[in-house]
C-alpha cells in the first residue's frame, strides 16, 4: 500500500508544471503547480519543525479553502 505521502511526491515527479490546484483571490483563477505546493509543504513542515514539533506528536491544521495567505510567497 502506498502512502498519501507517496503518492504526492510521485505525481510531483510526474507533472512538476501541471496546475494541482487553483485559487480565485480576486477576479480570475490563478494555478499552483505541484512544485509550488510542494514547496509550500515543505516550508510548513520546516516550520513545524522549527517550533519543536516531533515525529511522535499529534497536531491539526484547518485550511479554510484556500492556501493564499497562510504563507509568505
Amino acid at each position: 500500500m502506498r502512502t498519501l505521502i507517496e503518492l504526492f511526491e510521485t505525481s510531483v515527479a510526474k507533472f512538476p508544471n501541471n496546475p494541482l490546484l487553483w485559487e480565485k483571490p480576486k477576479d480570475r483563477y490563478l494555478p499552483s503547480t505541484y512544485l509550488e505546493i510542494r514547496r509550500q509543504v515543505y516550508e510548513f513542515a520546516a516550520g513545524l519543525l522549527t517550533l519543536g514539533l516531533k515525529k511522535v506528536n499529534v497536531s491539526g491544521y484547518f485550511l479554510k479553502g484556500r492556501t493564499t495567505g497562510w504563507l509568505a510567497n
